[in-house]
């Protein structure tokens, strides 16, 4: 019996220190947490990005089957290794020793105290350009302008920047990011053949050039009109 015992402690011990050499490559718990009964099952679901509560099922009769290939599966999947190979292989233990005692390391992940590579140093990013909402159902709103652009309009199949006034077309007024003989980036503003045009100013003492199917370059501080006063938006840059 005193034999049996030790045999028994010794295959234990070993299993626990093959959870804890395939734990390690995802968290950073010590060995002794892995030779804890139930809670080492714990620590092997979290390394596997499923809940906990896959334990119970591994004291189901045949549901244990299935419950073990899901745990081992994910381990191996989040080790970009064969979901079934490993879930299948690991009723013959070999394909766990392979992700104990090998090379395979989570995917994107560094192991615990394991020396990351530095980040890479980026340009700073250049002025953002937004629209203020000076006026209209959007006031006081800020957006930024995106890279690809908005569409202002009615249509929200079609546009980004909704306005719901009647007098505001489908697709009213595209603008656009755009360089200008290599300085900062300006604003391309373009109606899109609205029913009620759009218009814009330079500054608050300048009168309104008004826009129908044609576009113009616009500064910080310009103003944009659109549907004769239904909305105005201002250029910013910050």
């Amino acid at each position: 019996m005193a034999a049996a015992g030790l045999v028994y402690l010794i295959s234990y011990l070993f299993s626990a220190y093959v959870f804890w050499r395939v734990g390690r490559k995802f968290r950073n718990e010590g060995y002794g947490w892995y030779c804890l009964p139930l809670y080492n099952l714990v620590l092997l679901c979290r390394c596997a990005g499923v809940s906990p509560w896959h334990i119970a099922a591994l004291f189901i009769p045949i549901v244990n089957f299935g419950a073990t290939i899901w745990i081992w599966g994910n381990v191996a999947r989040r080790m970009d290794k064969s979901f079934w190979a490993y879930g299948l292989g690991s009723f013959f233990l070999i394909p766990v020793l392979v992700l104990a005692f090998g090379r395979a390391e989570p995917a994107h992940t560094a192991r615990p105290n394991q020396k990351r590579e530095p980040e890479p140093i980026l340009p700073p990013a250049g002025p953002r350009l937004t629209l203020t909402c000076t006026s209209g159902e959007m006031a006081a709103a800020q957006v930024e302008i995106p890279e690809e652009g908005i569409v202002i309009g009615r249509d929200p199949n079609s546009a980004q920047l909704i306005l719901s006034h009647p007098h505001v077309s489908g697709s009213h007024a595209r603008i656009s990011k755009v360089t200008i003989n290599g300085g900062g980036p300006r604003l391309r503003l373009r109606d899109l053949g609205s029913t009620n045009g759009t218009q814009y100013r330079e500054a608050a003492s300048a009168a309104w050039a008004t826009l129908k199917s044609n576009e113009a370059i616009l500064s910080p501080e310009c103003v944009i009109r659109i549907a004769g006063g239904v909305a105005e938006f201002r250029v910013d840059r910050e």
